[in-house]
């Protein structure tokens, strides 16, 4: 049987990437990852709604820096789990600017 290509859920909100499964301040958790093989979201993916299935890496660096409309949801391939956990980092990051630890 072949593999087909698996791809994980994600949010931008206003710049900021949100993986679905990842609390917003918790660590990076690959096991918390949730997968969808890619026939299955091909049927998920609503185009006309601003959905889109990410392949490559500068599509998704594109997406994150320059998002502007409220809300994307994306499915990011499994090749990009690292650049996703950067992004993600990077933008976790940015909403924790301005917050003290007490």
């Amino acid at each position: 049987m072949p593999s087909s290509h698996r791809f994980f859920s994600a949010t931008v909100v206003a710049g900021r990437l949100h993986i679905l499964g990842l609390p917003s301040t918790g660590p990076w958790d690959f096991a918390r990852l949730e997968w969808r093989d890619e026939p299955e979201v091909d049927t998920l993916v609503n185009p006309r709604a601003g959905d889109r299935k990410i392949t490559m890496r500068e599509e998704l660096q594109a997406i994150v820096t320059t998002s502007v409309v409220p809300r994307r949801f994306l499915w990011i391939h499994e090749s990009l789990v690292e650049e996703a956990r950067r992004l993600w980092e990077g933008t976790k990051g940015a909403r924790n600017v301005g917050t003290s630890s007490r």
